[in-house]
């Protein structure tokens, strides 16, 4: 950058250096760079170039500084020699030489360099070529008098765009010619140039006015007053007269030409190939005509007057049908196989007959209504019908066929259809909708607003969709279509001209239709309330610069942070990135797309918005990428900011492992808790059973076998009375025998009511005693021995393993028919076991096999471990017989 007042200063990666050493303190004019990347300054000063850190004023080749350089006199050619005019003359360098002086100069001249790199010395008095030799022969004179007849020659060259198209100052506007006719015109001066004007404001010429290019093609006119774009029109306007047209039914015959129903020029063509209308009926339309063309002519119908040409050329049958009184108006038009067939907005459809207009809805069943538009379908020799209550009726071979929402029709009233590649289109109300033999889709873009309004549909040969809404000419590509017929929740791209691209007004929405044409030159024609334009889809002016995204500023909370390194605070969690991207076309069209790895599953679309917002993040590494499209869909290469999030105390990893410790601490302290709870319950319902067992063995002790020991001593004193030889003495005597055993039986059964062995040693001895009785009744050796340290059970753990071990020993010494039985009591810190071992027949059953019927010790005692918590198991040892193992944890 140079300043009016000195210095030169360079902007780069957001860094500001200033570049002053050795450059006077007078105003930089011109600042350019050479071939070899050599910068040079052009000053009120002289001239002068940057060597490594410093500028040095650059000499001619008589060793003489040049002494004034002014705005727009330096340039590079293409063979890359420096150009430089001054007052003191025109020079010139080449790389590598010395400046060398050509002529004189002007001082007020511009160097403009064309479209094919040549350039151009435009003095206040000429417009010459500059070659390798200087100024060539051939000139064209400039700044003549207001008078002269030649516009060009009145003004002065300022630049010469990449398109092609030279713009010239006369002070009074800005004038624009084809650079290949300016040249033509200085080797010929007798050869005319076409001139367009673009006037200035009052006294901005005397001033000075300029023209430039940025990078993407748009050209820019600045001077004291003003900056401004001159907008590129993608869409041409339709002129009649220099007036614009606008609010016309659209129609292409069988030659190409495009013909126009418009309210007030009446009926105009514009022919093939041309741009240019011509009015062929001049009238004016109450409110409403009708067209149709095709390969058989032009019909045209109006309120005022009916005719055709080409086809039986010649006035169509009038007044229309149902007159005018009751107001019916002309809707739509279309010929099918020869025949005519009119919608009239108050009398349905008709058909044109021998005798004039034929109302014919009712004879082929339609709706009462009147419908919308009419299609000819010469593919199958149909007539579509649209109407405005969701309703679509084919009229085929004199039947009529109606389709609504139970065939999936959906877009509100139909104002258009065209035909598609194995289909038809139907544009609406509500949209685009597609016909695919059977069945209706609507078609859903991904624009906003939403497709709606639709009175102009085309598909191309190429095969895209264009048409014309309320929210302006629409696109969507032959790609996108086919994704969406592949897959019909794809949401197609669309691509918007709108007023930015020279359209002016929306579609019409009732009538007159069709809004939209292709003529056979590929070119495109809409129609809206305010003018008809065209383009043609393979020259449409592109953006070819990618958008490149910027990030601008990055925030967390209130903070603000560096967007270029963001240090995040500890324990962040929710973060705000701005971003845009520069377009100078048009910056409204620009579109985004962001991701956060690690969070967002693929790219987020964020259309025209610039921000991305995020929260609940947690601590880590993240990287945040976002990427930009122009208005034409060119994306740029991906901009990405990489990023930390510190992690806080409670969010580390030892915090958690600390809250993970305290949890299971927690959850073993309750759980000791639910233990000693749960042995409490179960002591004090011990408790009550050992009590109520103490109390049903005081009562057998006190009352049952005193009474069984009374009575037998009774029988005593009877059978001693008895002679030793009676024989009722001994039957006495045996039945007292008896009676000594019941009672001895029902004593054991109250000893074990009344067993509360708490001490291992008690225990033992218990075991040892029902064993040595065992033993005893069946001649079987008995060996039993205590292990381990002495230690303590609870009543009801004591109560369970004599359990078990009653019912071990006393299938061991019933089933087993065994020499010797063991049996081994001990305990240690984990707990304690028991051991019932035989050397018998052998008996080992699977650990989950039930009791058999009537024989339920086995289940007994699963039954008693599972109370106990203790784990039974049974083996065949290899010598034979059986071992019982019974495990149970220490107890609390």
């Amino acid at each position: 950058m140079g300043f009016r007042y000195g210095g030169v200063y360079r902007i780069g990666d957001g860094v500001v250096t200033p570049l002053r050493e050795g450059l006077p303190e007078r105003s930089v004019m011109h600042l350019l760079f050479d071939h070899q990347g050599q910068a040079w300054a052009g000053t009120t000063a002289g001239l002068f170039r940057w060597r490594v850190d410093r500028w040095v004023p650059e000499l001619a080749d008589d060793a003489m500084p040049v002494p004034q350089v002014k705005s727009g006199t330096m340039a590079i050619d293409r063979q890359g020699a420096l150009w430089v005019d001054s007052p003191q003359g025109l020079f010139r360098r080449v790389p590598g030489g010395t400046l060398r002086r050509l002529r004189d100069g002007s001082g007020a001249s511009e160097m403009v360099r064309d479209e094919h790199g040549e350039l151009w010395w435009s003095t206040p008095e000429r417009l010459v070529a500059l070659t390798g030799e200087g100024p060539a022969k051939a000139f064209m004179p400039q700044g003549r008098a207001a008078h002269w007849p030649v516009a060009v020659e009145r003004a002065q060259l300022q630049y010469v765009d990449r398109a092609g198209q030279a713009w010239l100052s006369d002070g009074l506007g800005l004038l624009r010619v084809s650079a290949e006719d300016l040249r033509r015109h200085v080797r010929h001066p007798a050869d005319p140039v076409p001139v367009s004007r673009l006037p200035l404001v009052a006294g901005e010429g005397e001033g000075g006015v300029g023209v430039m290019q940025d990078r993407e093609g748009n050209l820019w006119v600045y001077s004291a007053q003003r900056l401004e774009k001159l907008q590129p029109r993608r869409l041409q306007a339709l002129e009649l007269a220099g007036r614009p047209l606008g609010a016309a039914a659209l129609a292409v015959d069988g030659a190409g030409s495009l013909w126009l129903a418009h309210l007030t020029e009446g009926l105009l063509q514009v022919p093939a190939g041309a741009s240019v209308p011509q009015q062929r009926v001049a009238q004016v339309n109450w409110d409403a005509s009708a067209l149709a063309a095709d390969a058989a002519g032009v019909a045209w119908v109006s309120p005022v007057r009916s005719l055709q040409l080409a086809a039986a050329p010649g006035a169509l049958p009038h007044p229309l049908p149902g007159g005018l009184d009751g107001g019916a108006r002309p809707q739509s038009l279309a010929r099918l196989g020869g025949t005519l067939w009119l919608a009239m907005t108050g009398t349905g459809l008709h058909r044109l007959g021998p005798q004039g207009w034929e109302a014919v809805g009712p004879a082929l069943g339609l709706p009462a209504a009147p419908p919308l538009s009419l299609f000819a379908d010469e593919r199958d020799a149909s007539l579509w019908l649209g109407y405005t209550d969701q309703q679509v009726w084919r009229v085929r071979a004199g039947h009529a066929q109606g389709f609504g929402p139970d065939q999936g029709l959906d877009m509100g009233g139909v104002l258009a259809m065209a035909p598609g590649r194995g289909g038809l289109w139907l544009g609406g109300r509500d949209g685009v909708a597609w016909f695919d033999g059977r069945r209706f889709r609507r078609l859903l873009g991904a624009l906003a607003p939403p497709l709606q309004g639709v009175s102009g549909l085309v598909e191309t040969p190429e095969g895209e969709l264009w048409f014309n809404g309320v929210a302006g000419v629409g696109r969507i590509s032959r790609e996108e279509l086919l994704a969406w017929h592949r897959d019909s929740r794809h949401r197609p791209a669309v691509e918007l001209f709108a007023q930015d691209d020279g359209l002016e007004g929306f579609a019409p929405m009732l009538r007159p239709v069709p809004s939209a044409a292709c003529t056979p030159d590929g070119r495109l024609w809409f129609a809206t309330k305010l003018g008809v334009f065209w383009l043609d889809p393979s020259r449409v002016l592109r953006n070819p610069i990618a958008a490149q995204a910027l990030i601008q500023a990055v925030r967390t909370g209130e903070q603000e942070l560096d967007p270029r390194s963001p240090a995040l605070p500890r324990g962040a969690r929710s973060l705000e990135i701005d971003y845009t991207a520069a377009s100078l076309t048009r910056p409204a069209g620009v579109r985004f797309w962001y991701r956060l790895e690690g969070v967002d599953e693929g790219w987020q679309a964020a259309g025209a918005r610039r921000s991305a917002f995020y929260s609940n993040l947690a601590p880590g590494d993240y990287r945040f990428e976002v990427v930009a499209a122009n208005e034409d869909g060119l994306r740029g290469p991906p901009t990405a900011l990489v990023f930390s999030i510190p992690a806080a105390f409670w969010q580390t990893g030892a915090f958690k492992l600390l809250l993970l410790a305290v949890g299971l601490l927690l959850l073993w302290g309750a759980h000791r808790l639910r233990l000693r709870a749960v042995s409490q319950r179960w002591r004090l319902r011990l408790e009550g059973r050992l009590a109520e067992r103490g109390r049903i063995a005081r009562d057998l002790h006190d009352h049952l076998l005193q009474g069984v020991q009374a009575l037998v001593l009774r029988l005593h004193v009877i059978a001693s009375d008895l002679r030793p030889e009676d024989k009722t003495r001994h039957r006495l005597e045996g039945l007292l025998d008896e009676a000594e055993a019941l009672a001895g039986q029902t004593r054991d059964q109250v000893s074990g009511l009344r067993l509360q062995p708490t001490d291992l040693g008690q225990l033992f001895n218990a075991l040892q005693a029902l064993g040595q009785g065992l033993a005893a009744s069946s001649g079987v050796q008995f060996e039993a021995r205590l292990q381990g340290r002495p230690g303590e059970l609870s009543p009801a753990a004591a109560e369970e393993v004599y359990g078990v071990a009653r019912e071990a020993l006393s299938n061991a010494f019933r089933h087993a028919r065994p020499q010797r039985v063991w049996l081994t009591l001990g305990q240690g810190e984990a707990g304690g076991w028991l051991s019932v071992r035989d050397d018998g027949v052998g008996f080992a059953p699977a650990a989950d096999t039930p009791g058999e019927p009537g024989h339920w010790g086995l289940l007994g005692m699963r039954e008693r471990a599972q109370r106990l918590g203790a784990r039974l198991t049974w083996h065949r040892p290899a010598e034979g017989g059986t071992e019982l193992h019974l495990a149970w944890p220490a107890q609390p």
